[in-house]
């Protein structure tokens, strides 16, 4: 996205944490700027006449990176918000906080009014449907027959492995479950809406 931008010639600054990510942005245009750091701690003089977020904005509490987007935001300025909201107040996905009315509240709290809501939760369903059944087909079986096989060759150093590193295996069991449950498009689509939100800056 942010070459895509910078080849029209778009002055683009693209910002994260991860040192891996750096490597992409190597040889860059002249119109693109990596930095190195979390969008809360940004800490530079740069006005934007646009902030894109893409399924970024559950990684950082709500109002600090609302107080970010005033803050380099230009008058009039766009926010583009694209990423998970939770369907209600009741959904399982704790891990994320807002709903999108929730979040649309405290946007305007920070002189940010949503002017476009668009739900593309059935664009991305087929992406969840392929990550939920390549598990079911791919990786819940390997294990499976991974586990029998060690056991089948060496039944002693599987009991070993069993009893030494059982609290790492019980970890990767709730991790598996916990995306495979996740990653069930019915269960997805029951707590979860994936939405485009654009905000205006009103000041």
């Amino acid at each position: 996205m942010s070459r895509a931008l910078a080849k029209l010639e778009y002055d683009v600054t693209a910002i994260s944490p991860d040192s891996n990510h750096a490597k992409y942005f190597e040889n860059l245009l002249s119109q693109l700027t990596f930095l190195q750091t979390k969008f809360e701690d940004l800490d530079i003089d740069d006005k934007f006449d646009l902030i894109l977020m893409s399924e970024s904005q559950n990684y950082f509490p709500t109002e600090i990176g609302f107080r970010q987007c005033t803050t380099l935001l230009s008058p009039e300025g766009y926010l583009l918000v694209s990423g998970m909201f939770r369907k209600d107040s009741d959904s399982e996905f704790t891990e994320v906080p807002n709903t999108i009315a929730d979040y649309a509240k405290t946007a305007e709290k920070h002189s940010l009014l949503l002017i476009e809501n668009v739900d593309i939760t059935p664009n991305i369903l087929p992406t969840i449907n392929f990550i939920y059944e390549s598990m079911e087909r791919y990786v819940e079986p390997s294990v499976k027959m991974l586990n029998q096989f060690i056991s089948s060759i060496a039944p002693v150093k599987s009991w070993f492995i069993k009893v030494f590193f059982r609290k790492q295996m019980k970890k990767t069991l709730q991790l598996y479950n916990y995306y495979r449950k996740r990653t069930d498009p019915l269960f997805f689509k029951k707590n979860i809406v994936y939405a485009r939100l654009l905000f205006q800056h009103n000041v």
